[in-house]
């Protein structure tokens, strides 16, 4: 890449190949070695030196038994100009990566589901690929991300399904549902599960205006059976944790469920189809008060196959 910029230094401006040349010949002691490292003719190396010396207005080179010997100018110099020219291949590396949309910063927020084990999969293996990146991935209510996303705090949140807005853009992503139960409970050995076949069993359940929750009293209804939920969560992870001690049945859906599978050694639940299939939305929302970068868009496009994979 072929830069021409330049930089104010010591009170003047210094074009940076002229500090590239004066670099080359600080430790090669040649205008000829330093021309071959840089690809430019003898030359036009001297002249660059020269018009670096007059810029600045003093000698940077003594010829002495045929090799050009820094002044003690040139080593003061030398100093600052070594700690420029790293900064500057700095910039190139990073201007370079970002060309190639392999660097930057990726800002994500979910609810507790996804941030468990999937985000933390995908974010893996999408910066095995691209390891220049950087990742915030901050756990938060459903609110609290609207609010994030919406003002361009993230790039990208995770969360339950919410109304229509125009604050932000949304994809809504339907998960499938299952039961889970105590596996001593009778509905354990069957291949697919109604409300009929859990009986009065009791529902470790979301708060009631929650998607899920609505779902399963509609389903309920449906079989004119009567739905109890004796324990209100915060979580599915939390519901899972009382159907392992047997206090009663919940709803998991494909995301918790990879948790599930993954992750948590319940050996007292077992995971059943429901024979009339439930959904739990997830909300996929991302911020518009600007264009998504291309690397924040090729990561979004990566999450969305990667979610549609597991459903």
């Amino acid at each position: 890449m072929n830069y021409h910029h330049t930089f104010i230094t010591f009170g003047y401006t210094v074009d940076i190949k002229k500090l590239r040349m004066f670099h080359e010949v600080f430790i090669t002691g040649s205008i000829t070695l330093a021309a071959e490292r840089l690809y430019v003719s003898q030359p036009a190396a001297s002249k660059t030196v020269s018009a670096l010396e007059e810029e600045i207005g003093y000698k940077l080179f003594v010829r002495k038994s045929g090799h050009l010997c820094p002044t003690d100018e040139a080593y003061y110099l030398h100093e600052e100009v070594l700690l420029l020219l790293q900064s500057f291949t700095r910039l190139e590396e990073s201007t370079k990566s970002a060309k190639h949309h392999k660097s930057g910063k990726l800002k994500i927020c979910s609810i507790l589901g996804p941030s468990y084990i999937f985000l933390p999969k995908i974010i893996s293996q999408y910066m095995k690929v691209n390891p220049d990146i950087k990742v915030n991935l901050h756990l938060l209510n459903s609110s609290e991300i609207i609010e994030s996303v919406s003002t361009g705090q993230y790039h990208i949140g995770l969360m339950d399904k919410s109304g229509p807005t125009t604050r932000y853009d949304s994809k809504v992503v339907n998960m499938t549902c299952y039961c889970a139960v105590p596996s001593t409970h009778p509905a354990a050995k069957l291949d697919k599960i109604t409300p009929n076949d859990l009986g009065d069993t009791p529902w470790i359940s979301l708060n009631p205006e929650h998607p899920t929750t609505k779902a399963i009293i509609k389903s309920y209804s449906k079989y004119g059976a009567c739905f109890n939920s004796n324990i209100e969560v915060y979580s599915t992870l939390q519901a899972l944790s009382f159907v392992n001690y047997g206090m009663g049945v919940t709803l998991i859906d494909s995301m918790s469920n990879l948790n599930f599978t993954e992750v948590l050694n319940y050996k007292n639940i077992k995971i059943i189809p429901f024979e009339t299939v439930m959904y739990e939305p997830l909300e996929v929302i991302t911020a518009n008060i600007k264009p998504m970068s291309e690397m924040v868009q090729n990561f979004y496009n990566f999450m969305i196959e990667e979610l549609e994979k597991l459903l």
